[in-house]
């Protein structure tokens, strides 16, 4: 398969929407963003659901749009697959002739074969004759795929493929959705604001915020630091600030900024002295002490007391305050093995390097609207 690349800008009400993508066979590019960033729209665009103000679409190494030119192919003259969020599969329909909707051009024993392959490959067996409503979650999955999948497509797009499912059968579905794009190698553009699917499927990721690119790598390193609040709310980071920088050292290659009367060392960022920095911390990369720590590398010791614990899927969150509300993720044999409850002295430990600077000119409104922002229920006013 050849090579899919492109580039569109669109402007769509207050979206203006910017981005150059390119997958190759094998390949699965995420496009990672909050609700609102442009991911759909760009995958709508690719599919030729609608005519973007400019640029270019290539998929598979035929040209399908080109605004220059005045080139623009229809839907299905592009050889795209597309399952969008809600599957749309046909409910008159079996399974069987689901999968066969777009083969009508096909001969007769071409489409019965490809069917039949679908059907197995993906795991479909004995449920040929059924209609999408008595189909479970997973189900209606692997059959809107088959039929993205049935017509041989250059180009397979993947509208948040999970988010109907609860996060169980979404981890089960997941590694079967990722067996069966390993074996037909067909280029894949996945969109999805949830971090789990992206490192568990990408090869490579845009992350979009207001239509613009913000990151863009491997999805460790492009999800890793995220470059605005509301990104460090969709990643998973607990722990989210805004401060003003005191002091910076440019050879140490770090800086210091005060949040309330408390002092924080941060990675050296574009903020002078004097200027606002928001700053985040996942709760993962926060240690915990019940004594005093001395002769650590770590910049940021802080000392406080334990809040309250919450009991959570991959064991309990420390909320500690330390001058600042401080999350801290604890495995619920270190919260046994150090006595931690409501009280407790406690001293929270961060290195200067675990922390994730972003962007600048913080909104305010979205940082008010933020309810991590505030003190956690319980937290003493």
């Amino acid at each position: 398969m050849a090579v899919s690349e492109g580039h569109i800008r669109h402007r769509l009400g207050s979206l203006a929407l910017d981005i150059t993508w390119r997958v190759e066979e094998g390949e699965v590019l995420v496009l990672f963003g909050p609700s609102g960033a442009g991911k759909t729209t760009t995958l709508r665009a690719i599919a030729g659901l609608f005519k973007p103000d400019e640029g270019a679409t290539i998929v598979g190494g035929e040209r399908v749009f080109e605004s220059s030119a005045g080139l623009w192919k229809l839907p299905h003259q592009r050889k795209v697959g597309y399952v969008p969020q809600d599957y749309r599969l046909f409910p008159h329909l079996s399974v069987w002739q689901n999968i066969a909707f777009g083969l009508g051009a096909w001969s007769k024993d071409d489409r019965r074969r490809r069917v039949e392959e679908l059907i197995e490959g993906l795991g479909l067996r004995g449920l040929e004759q059924r209609r999408s409503h008595v189909l479970s979650g997973g189900q209606q999955q692997r059959v809107a795929l088959a039929r993205a999948l049935a017509p041989r497509p250059q180009l397979l797009l993947l509208d948040e493929p999970f988010a109907a499912l609860d996060p169980e059968l979404r981890r089960e579905v997941r590694g079967e959705v990722r067996r069966y794009l390993a074996e037909w190698g067909v280029p894949v553009m996945l969109v999805t604001h949830d971090r789990e699917t992206a490192l568990a499927l990408g090869s490579d990721t845009i992350v979009l915020d207001e239509g613009q690119v913000v990151a863009r790598g491997a999805p460790v390193s492009a999800l890793g630091r995220p470059p605005s609040s509301g990104l460090a709310s969709l990643l998973g980071v607990e722990n989210r600030y805004e401060g003003i920088v005191v002091e910076r050292w440019p050879i140490l290659g770090s800086m210091t900024s005060k949040v309330g009367d408390v002092t924080v060392a941060l990675p050296l960022g574009e903020a002078m002295e004097g200027e606002a920095v928001a700053f985040g911390v996942r709760a993962n990369e926060v240690i915990v002490a019940v004594d005093e720590p001395r002769g650590l590398s770590a910049q940021n010791v802080l000392p406080g007391r334990v809040v309250r614990l919450d009991p959570v899927p991959e064991g309990v969150l420390a909320i500690l305050d330390c001058g600042m509300p401080i999350s801290a993720l604890l495995t619920v044999q270190s919260v046994e093995r150090l006595g931690l409850a409501p009280g407790v002295s406690a001293w929270a430990v961060i290195k200067a390097s675990s922390f994730a600077l972003m962007t600048q000119n913080v909104s305010r409104a979205l940082m008010a609207q933020d309810d991590s922002r505030h003190p956690p229920p319980g937290w003493p006013r």
